[in-house]
């Protein structure tokens, strides 16, 4: 007997609650965080079996004492500018790192994650941070603290890159796409939202004081959409949208243009390992975007259960 979507997202919630080690922790706990990691993975697609809820319980008591990183926030949760069209298309809509956002709709996750695979789902992921750099300096700047190689990347050509601290260390995954000469658009995630924009801030106030030319500007999310459309009819639902031929728009490639009356930057890219497009979009716009990407055929709303199993 199968669970409810409930108890999967209890278990989910059971390990996430818990201040996991960043230290060295001993070879019976790392046995049975292995066991609860493949726990966590099949409760993504819906296969936790009756019972394990006490499995995860038992494993996290093993951590409780012991001090780490809380993922957890008690700052009232913030909404993307589509948070209303989420409600009204009957989207369940839950707290996920301080942001209100549907983990499905009417399909269940396996169904929404299968129908991905096999067509092509919509996805808001306007939660994430979106960051303008320009100036003569701003690909040193970038550089200074990603791994990417800006200086030989083309105009509209992207990235997928990590910001770093001193030592090497990996502190988030992003994707910059460069605009043009000395413009660059950054994509980076929600959840390291604070740490991503203490290490801009500290390194633009450094560059700053050494006479760099740099500037950013962080989109507000009401303000500013992102939508992903993934699946492996994505370019042939997007095409029909848009007058640019999507067949010359390479992975990891992007551009700016206009669906209908609304000016947009689609970038070839997704996580899920299909083809996808991610779009960015005004706030003003996202729902009426949104609304005609789901009118083509195929195209199905899905949440961050599908988003989360698909990767």
């Amino acid at each position: 007997m199968w669970p409810y979507i409930g108890e999967h997202y209890t278990i989910l919630g059971l390990i996430k609650k818990f201040h996991f080690p960043q230290s060295a922790i001993s070879c019976e706990q790392q046995r049975m965080l292995k066991f609860s990691q493949k726990l966590w993975q099949s409760a993504r697609i819906g296969e936790v079996l009756d019972g394990n809820v006490s499995s995860i319980n038992s494993t996290c008591s093993l951590f409780k004492s012991h001090p780490g990183r809380d993922y957890s926030t008690n700052s009232i949760p913030k909404k993307t500018c589509l948070y209303d069209f989420h409600v009204e298309h009957h989207g369940k809509v839950v707290n996920f790192a301080g942001w209100l956002l549907p983990v499905q709709y009417k399909d269940a996750i396996a169904v929404s994650h299968h129908h991905t695979r096999t067509y092509a789902s919509l996805f808001d992921v306007g939660h994430m941070l979106q960051t303008r750099v320009w100036g003569k300096d701003a690909g040193e700047f970038l550089e200074s603290l990603t791994t990417a190689d800006l200086k030989n990347m083309k105009s509209g050509g992207a990235s997928l890159t990590v910001f770093t601290n001193d030592t090497g260390g990996i502190l988030d995954d992003l994707i910059i796409t460069k605009d043009g000469q000395d413009r660059y658009f950054v994509v980076s995630n929600a959840g390291r939202r604070s740490e991503d924009t203490e290490l801009l801030n500290q390194r633009l106030d450094e560059f700053n004081k050494r006479g760099k030319k740099v500037q950013l500007e962080y989109l507000d999310p009401l303000d500013q959409g992102l939508l992903a459309l993934q699946g492996p009819i994505a370019a042939r639902a997007l095409q029909a949208l848009v007058k640019i031929d999507l067949t010359k728009l390479f992975f990891m490639n992007s551009v700016e243009t206009k669906i209908s009356n609304c000016n947009v930057r689609i970038t070839r890219c997704g996580y899920t390992g299909e083809d996808g497009f991610e779009i960015s979009v005004r706030g003003k716009d996202a729902r009426v975007l949104a609304e005609m990407i789901l009118a083509v055929d195929d195209v199905r709303l899905a949440g961050l259960g599908p988003r989360d199993s698909l990767r």
